[in-house]
């Protein structure tokens, strides 16, 4: 470009040269008006003869000129001045936190800022509108995003462009809020921190933290300025003629200058991959190192093996993921290599159960955070399907597994569903917000989700509260996750019936009962019909009555003791001794779970005292969906402990059958793992899939 002499004319320093400017505005009238941190405004000519100063309570932060000086400060007011005295005409509280931005176009001053709220600063979403005429407030502006940048249009004074830090700007009248108004996305993993529009009003400029400026017009052809001059381009220097010698250094040609194939440029015949370099041999080998002819050998001092040389060390593999914005960056300025995915190709392909170690792809992910948040947390880097995850850093996450597990079970997902498609008059209705979670689930397509409303109304239960369902505060190691999540299983399902209960026109099942005292959609889904029968031990009195249990705890062996086995070989009973020390399989323990039979003290009607009850449970019905709990007790892990799980070599075996067939016959069940056909037999059978 065309050099244009610039010098400097003349300084300005306030009373503390360290205090910065935070606005200046010019005036036609060759007058200069600028404002610092030291809460005084001032005004100046050209020439820096000071014409007056006005001390001010709060800082200004922005300043704008109109036929008034309209200024912002840091405690929201907007104080308008004479621009010739410097005199305050008019005040107006206009934001409760500091002004972010404003500004004028003819009688009109719009104003976006903060609000202060329990304590603390959070972004006004409204836009603030004033008459200059009669300082009368107009209709404000909504903007969800929190506005942070405001500009008039310079064509027409009645349209505003409103921009946020999330990259996210619109353009409305100010006097018509129904109509024109639309709204911009701006692709960009960073934020917004300045934002103008140009002369003609065809071109709109952002500025994001990756040094970055987005251009935007409103036609294929735009124009900064109508009438602008054209800009000098610089004289491009033709290449210099080199001439080399046979001594001359082949530096001296310069790269960007040649028509020709390099040399370094090899054919693919002559490229061949080398081995791995060697390790250095150590200084205590070749000390004593003795040579005969071209060979040397040297007395092994110890520190290796004999015919063997130590590897190198391998590369580590970066095992948690860069953030979104600067996988952004990188690619932006193509120093971006390969994926960060490759800890994923490293999961352990057996898991041992002996050793307690738990698998890198069941440990806790943490969050980490950056200065733009946990939405720059890149949750691709652990999540490579289609199906969306739940964020983990907010309170109760521990509840995340079985919602996801809820998800999956497509009866109950088409169930709050379509409940949120009616009406419900309860205001924390966990139905609800399970239908809404599913469907932003569905709609992912791999993003990571939050259940934040879901827990926030599972918060608010009191009968939560009182089943210590909810997280501590500050978790540590004494805290039984394994008891929360199966307490809450058995939990949202019984609150999911009691709230669907009233609804009893959805038939999942066909049946011949009236409307009335048909089950309710949860009953039909997950209710296990039982018949609960009670006999008194001392006159015999039988009751029965009927209940519908949704979820089923496993009923574990009692564990095997040395004391146990001697006792029955003493007694002359080597069979239950043999019992005893053998594990029961995954069908015995569903059976025994299934008919279960309790002994304890219950009052007799007929007795009229408390006596020794035998209390059975026979299915009658079985649920669609089963749902387990395996209710081991994490003080007492006698299943782990007697090798339960295990085959022959320590390792994981199979016990844990992929289906598995329940046949109920009058009150005889039976539980088939690998024979379902067994179970056709029986008049009542139901074969399940484990998930």
């Amino acid at each position: 470009m065309a050099e244009t002499p610039f010098r400097p004319l003349n300084a300005i320093a306030g009373n503390d040269p360290s205090t910065p400017m935070t606005c200046v505005k010019f005036d036609p009238h060759h007058e200069l008006v600028w404002t610092g941190n030291e809460n005084v405004t001032k005004l100046h000519t050209f020439e820096l003869a000071s014409l007056c100063e006005l001390e001010t309570e709060s800082e200004i932060v922005v300043m704008k000129k109109s036929r008034l000086l309209v200024c912002g400060s840091t405690r929201g007011e907007l104080i308008l001045q004479d621009p010739r005295s410097l005199a305050i005409e008019h005040r107006i509280q206009a934001h409760t936190g500091t002004i972010s931005d404003l500004d004028v176009s003819g009688n009109l001053i719009v104003t976006c800022g903060f609000s202060e709220r329990q304590g603390a600063l959070i972004i006004d979403p409204l836009v603030k509108v004033y008459d200059m005429r009669n300082m009368r407030s107009l209709a404000p502006i909504p903007f969800p995003n929190g506005p942070s940048f405001l500009k008039m249009h310079p064509k027409l004074s009645a349209t505003v462009c409103i921009a946020s830090q999330t990259a996210q700007f619109q353009m409305c009248d100010v006097g018509n809020l129904t109509t024109g108004i639309q709204f911009y996305q701006l692709g960009t993993a960073s934020y917004v921190n300045c934002f103008d529009v140009s002369y003609s009003g065809e071109m709109v400029a952002l500025g994001d933290a990756s040094n970055v400026v987005h251009v935007w017009g409103d036609k294929q052809e735009c124009q900064m300025n109508h009438f602008s001059n054209p800009i000098d381009a610089p004289t491009i220097p033709l290449p210099p003629t080199v001439t080399v010698g046979d001594n001359d250094p082949l530096s001296s040609i310069g790269m960007p200058y040649y028509k020709e194939q390099l040399l370094s440029a090899w054919p693919p015949k002559t490229i061949y991959p080398v081995g791995r370099k060697p390790q250095p041999i150590p200084s205590s080998i070749l000390d004593n190192m003795k040579m005969s002819d071209f060979v040397g050998y040297a007395r092994n001092p110890g520190i290796g093996r004999r015919n063997q040389a130590p590897s190198l060390p391998k590369v580590k593999i970066r095992d948690t993921p860069k953030f979104r914005s600067e996988q952004q960056k990188e690619l932006y300025f193509g120093k971006r290599k390969g994926s960060t995915a490759a800890m994923l190709d490293q999961d352990e392909k057996e898991i041992d159960l002996t050793t307690g170690v738990v698998p890198k792809y069941y440990r806790r992910v943490e969050i980490k955070y950056s200065k733009f948040g946990v939405e720059d947390f890149d949750f691709g880097f652990y999540n490579k399907t289609q199906f969306g995850g739940l964020e983990t850093h907010i309170a109760n996450s521990y509840c995340n597994a079985l919602l996801q597990v809820l998800f999956f079970t497509p009866l109950l997902r088409t169930l709050a569903k379509a409940h949120i498609g009616q009406t419900c008059p309860r205001e924390n209705c966990l139905t609800c917000e399970l239908g809404f979670l599913f469907r932003m689930l569905e709609d992912s397509n791999g993003q990571n989700c939050q259940a934040r409303n879901f827990l926030r109304a599972f918060s608010t239960i009191p009968q939560a509260s009182a089943l210590g369902l909810f997280e501590p505060n500050e978790p540590d190691a004494k805290t039984l996750y394994s008891t929360l999540i199966q307490n809450f299983n058995r939990f949202v399902l019984e609150q999911l019936h009691q709230e669907c209960g009233q609804d009893r026109s959805v038939t999942i099942i066909a049946s011949s009962a009236p409307s009335g005292s048909a089950p309710s959609p949860i009953q039909q889904i997950f209710g296990m019909k039982t018949a609960s029968t009670s006999v008194c031990g001392h006159c015999g009195l039988e009751e029965e009555r009927i209940t519908y249990p949704f979820v089923l705890d496993l009923m574990w062996p009692k564990p095997t003791t040395a004391s146990n086995a001697h006792q029955s070989s003493k007694n002359h009973n080597p069979h239950k001794a043999k019992e005893l020390q053998q594990p029961m399989s995954f069908s015995e323990i569903m059976r025994a779970s299934l008919c279960r039979e309790t002994h304890n003290r219950v009052w007799c009607s007929q007795c009229q005292q408390y006596q020794p009850t035998t209390s059975k449970k026979s299915l009658q019905d079985l649920p669609l969906v089963l749902s387990i709990n395996a209710a081991v007790n994490p003080k007492d892990l006698s299943p782990v402990s007697s090798g339960m799980f295990l085959d022959e070599n320590g390792k994981g075996s199979l016990w844990l059958p992929f289906r598995f067939t329940i046949g109920v016959d009058d009150k005889n069940v039976q539980v088939f793992e690998n024979e379902p056909s067994d179970a056709t037999a029986f008049a009542l059978n139901a074969e399940y899939e484990l998930t």
